[in-house]
Parts: structure tokens; sequence; C-alpha cells
């Protein structure tokens, strides 16, 4: 399975969402945010719904409770700092019962020159101990891989590291 997006006409959110379509991806849940608003925008008009909960960790919990009843993958999507630090109990509960669960998280970043010191933490220093593999596609045509190989990882047995994967999109 693969794709690759024309890379002068496809933001880096439009080919995340293919990538989930590829994967079948039957629903996404998670908050948007200043950083990850694009992405959010592009599910909209996803073929699968996306469901929004009151916080992080509730998004992470139903995602990962959604891979357990189903067996499927389960997504969820974060913002960066803050939004990934909440997510991490349900991310570390997803480890400990090896549920397939892919996480994309948005780049940490600059909005209108402020800078958000929480929004700048070393997020995949932050999540390795708790994944499978980091990803951090430079460029729209390198999320479709990366987002594939995520689920791929996310999906494969009982795992001598973590179960779940995290993508930070930027």
């Amino acid at each position: 399975m693969s794709w690759h997006p024309d890379s002068t006409n496809t933001t880096t959110a439009e080919a995340t969402v293919e990538a989930l379509r590829l994967l079948e991806v039957q629903r996404v849940f998670g908050l948007p945010g200043i950083q990850n608003i694009e992405l959010f925008d592009a599910l909209a008009d996803a073929p699968f719904p996306t469901f929004t909960p009151t916080n992080e960790s509730a998004a992470i919990f139903m995602a990962d409770a959604y891979a357990r009843v189903t067996g499927k993958l389960g997504v969820a999507a974060v913002t960066a700092g803050p939004g990934l630090t909440n997510a991490l109990t349900g991310i570390a509960e997803a480890r400990l019962d090896s549920s397939p669960l892919l996480v994309l998280v948005s780049a940490s970043g600059e909005v209108a020159g402020k800078s958000f010191q929480l929004h700048q933490i070393k997020q995949a220093a932050v999540a390795e101990p708790l994944v499978k593999g980091c990803f951090r596609p430079a460029r729209a045509e390198e999320v479709p891989q990366a987002v594939l190989r995520a689920a791929e990882l996310a999906c494969q047995g009982e795992p001598d590291r973590p179960s779940s994967n995290f993508l930070q999109l930027c």
C-alpha cells in the first residue's frame, strides 16, 4: 500500500488523512488546537468521523478502547506540548496491554512570533520510552510512508517495546 502526494498541491494534513484512508481507519479521536487545526480541517472532509472528547487523555483512552474492542488500529490526534503530556497516561496504558495505537502529534512551533515554552518540549524524548517508534516527516510527501510505517509497527504482535506509535506532524 503506497501513495505519493503531489508535493506542490498536498498539505501535510491532507497527506495524513489520505494515509489514514488507505489504512481503512474507521474513526479518529482527538482535540484540535492551534498547532493541528489544519489536520482537523482535513479530517472534516475525511470518509470517517472524528470524535472530540473533552481532553487529550480521554482521546487516547477512547482510541485505545476502540482498538481493544474492534481489534483495529486506534488513532488519536493531539497537540504539541501539553496535548502530548496529557495523553501520556493513556499511551502508557496502551503500551502495557499491547493495544495497536497510532498517536498523531502536531509539531511544536511558534504562532505569530509568540513562543510557547511548554509546546517546545522535546516531544520524541518524552514519548520514546512509551512507543515503538517516533516519526517526524519534514514534508507532505514523506507523511504517507511515515503513517503507514507507524501503523504497521503499532499492529505488530506482542512487542519487546511498547505498542503505541508516535507520529509528530510537521
